[in-house]
């Protein structure tokens, strides 16, 4: 037992970077030293705010709609041919379900090992090393107790025959 706790202890502090920070929607990691999150930018939206608002919707967290041609609406103030634009107060558009994803993000796969933490790295670790010394364990039992059964068996016969 104490060895399994050196053998944690010793991985845990080799493991011992920290994990990067991890934002709520419509945030981003910024700031000094990329500790802190930021909220998107007006007329963007996505895990890291690099996705420009779609036709019709523009402006902070996509949530106003506008009332021109697609050509004519920016992603983040809107119509840009002030005569096209409806008055109307914007409709809000709830965007909590959509999980926008570029190819860019499907081929960057992410590790397990990566999102796990320290504590859990280390016992992986360990149950992958206990479990092997226990599969070598079993295996040199066996191969012992295979072969001295086979010596057992061959004796016996000798013995049968000898009589």
């Amino acid at each position: 037992m104490i060895v399994m706790y050196d053998c944690i202890f010793i991985i845990h502090t080799f493991f011992s970077n920290r994990r990067p920070l991890e934002c709520c929607k419509g945030y981003r990691v910024g700031g000094l030293n990329r500790t802190t999150c930021l909220e998107c930018a007006p007329g963007f939206y996505g895990p890291t705010c690099i996705f420009a608002c779609r036709y019709p919707n523009y402006g902070g967290g996509c949530q106003s709609e506008c009332h021109c041609l697609k050509e004519h609406c920016n992603n983040i103030i809107g119509c840009s041919d002030k005569s096209s634009d409806d008055p109307k107060i914007p409709k809000i558009f709830y965007a909590s379900n959509i999980n926008h994803t570029s190819l860019k993000e499907m081929f960057q796969a992410k590790s397990t090992w990566n999102s796990l933490d320290q504590k859990h790295k280390a016992m992986l670790v360990s149950i992958c090393i206990v479990g092997t010394v226990f599969l070598i364990l079993i295996s040199v039992y066996m191969y012992l107790t295979k072969s001295r059964s086979a010596d057992a068996i061959i004796s016996y016969y000798c013995f049968r025959q000898n009589k």
